[in-house]
């Protein structure tokens, strides 16, 4: 989280601290959680402000939106003008968020013949991921469009916990008359059953010759 801690006042502010709580709505009260960790402010000269960013560990919640609050001064050391001007917040979507740890594809294949591709599949996000399929394609540039053509080939993913890493192995069967040089995509999440945090880092592209057989 990034963020700015400005002294709006006349006079020179103590050293403070800004903390983060994490709320399922928009109003912050004391049912809220609070991540760790704190920022320690330095004294701010009036109008001076200070912006750090600062990795916050979330707890294991349900997918869905969250709203995280910046509270500054949050011990109420510094004896401010106003206090209610001290807290802002920001939506986060917190969900599972599959991508590959690692990928192997073999560098050459032969057209009709079939190969073995080994791949990590990570659930790096904050909340479990229900079982998944990843899916197999041949297309003759990293983005995965409807131009691509679908493999005979599927890879079920269990369900992860986060933080969780399922390892396989699938065997991939390649288009008999497919000659040349293409990218092979994995496709995390293909059947789109999993409601991600995101869904940018779902694909793997590696390149494979494909010869006649």
């Amino acid at each position: 989280v990034t963020e700015t801690t400005r002294n709006a006042g006349a006079a020179a502010a103590a050293a403070s601290s800004t903390a983060f709580y994490l709320s399922a709505n928009t109003i912050l009260d004391a049912g809220d959680v609070k991540l760790q960790p704190s920022r320690l402010v330095a004294t701010l000269a009036p109008n001076a402000f200070s912006t750090a960013t600062t990795t916050l560990t979330l707890p294991n919640v349900p997918a869905g939106t969250w709203y995280v609050f910046a509270t500054a001064d949050d011990a109420k050391s510094v004896l401010e003008a106003s206090e209610i001007n001290n807290t802002r917040f920001a939506t986060v979507r917190v969900g599972p968020d599959l991508t590959f740890l690692s990928v192997a594809v073999p560098s050459t294949g032969v057209a009709g013949a079939s190969i073995t591709v080994a791949s990590d599949v990570r659930n790096a996000g904050a909340a479990d991921a229900p079982p998944s399929v990843v899916r197999f394609y041949l297309s003759t540039n990293m983005t995965f469009d409807a131009s691509d053509i679908p493999l005979n080939a599927a890879r079920a993913i269990p369900a992860l916990l986060p933080l969780g890493t399922n390892s396989g192995t699938t065997v991939v069967g390649l288009p008999p008359n497919t000659t040349g040089t293409f990218y092979l995509l994995l496709v995390a999440d293909a059947d789109k059953t999993v409601p991600e945090s995101s869904e940018l880092n779902n694909l793997a592209a590696r390149l494979i010759t494909i010869t006649g057989g």
